[in-house]
């Protein structure tokens, strides 16, 4: 059942952001991939651990949560497009 209600607010929300003109919905899809970031905690944590085992001691925590604040906007703006 969680997953029909989440699959119905997906299919909700890319059907509104296809009557909107590219650059926005681009925009907007860029922001639907940063709320996604900001309150699936379980997937942003994984997302990190997933990069640390990728890129090891090269790179700093900090450097980590900004590619994956970038991948999850980059991903709800290819959403929109």
């Amino acid at each position: 059942m969680k997953h029909k209600l989440e699959y119905a607010i997906f299919c909700l929300l890319i059907g509104l952001i296809r009557i909107l003109p590219l650059r926005l919905g681009i925009w907007v899809g860029g922001l639907l991939g940063a709320i996604h970031y900001l309150v699936d905690i379980r997937h942003q944590r994984l997302t990190i651990e997933h990069l640390q085992l990728a890129f090891g001691k090269t790179k700093t925590l900090s450097e980590l949560k900004q590619i994956a604040w970038n991948s999850y906007k980059g991903q709800g703006r290819s959403l929109a497009e």
